[in-house]
């Protein structure tokens, strides 16, 4: 485990965590896995709340959505107190709770209990489709790009 973790740091000095080409590049590689894709927004859910604060500060940074332009919805377990969650994720992402909708739960958890650490799904969503489009576009390029052999 700490030999992974020396590598991993190794790698992450050689990277320029400023650089917002490369900010954009590794935003572009995690929509084109974890974002919505056939939606009209540019929208990602998770219940990592690591992967959504990642994704909601990379919006800020590359295309300056306010958070107030974002919404969330969540998908919750049966047992799952919706105050809760709302002020949980509303706090961990920085968007205002009065920008979530309605929970929507999944009724075949009932009567079965939730980990105390799982917060439920969160979906983020901006409404401007070009960052969505401009982000598949960028990873397919990349992607094709070094599954040809043209990539170094």
């Amino acid at each position: 485990m700490q030999v992974a973790a020396d590598e991993a740091a190794k790698t992450l000095a050689r990277i320029d965590h400023a650089n917002d080409d490369i900010a954009e590049l590794a935003l572009a590689l995690l929509y084109f896995g974890e974002g919505m894709k056939k939606t009209s927004s540019t929208a990602m859910g998770n219940s990592d709340p690591l992967i959504l604060r990642f994704f909601v500060r990379m919006l800020q940074r590359l295309y300056q959505v306010p958070l107030a332009d974002m919404t969330c919805e969540l998908h919750l377990r049966a047992d799952q107190d919706a105050k809760k969650m709302i002020r949980f994720w509303s706090r961990t992402l920085g968007i205002p709770s009065a920008n979530f909708g309605k929970p929507s739960y999944d009724p075949r958890t009932a009567g079965r209990p939730t980990y105390s650490h799982y917060k439920g799904v969160c979906i983020v969503r901006c409404a401007r489709v070009a960052i969505q489009r401009k982000l598949i576009y960028i990873a397919e390029t990349f992607c094709g790009k070094i599954a040809e052999g043209k990539g170094g």
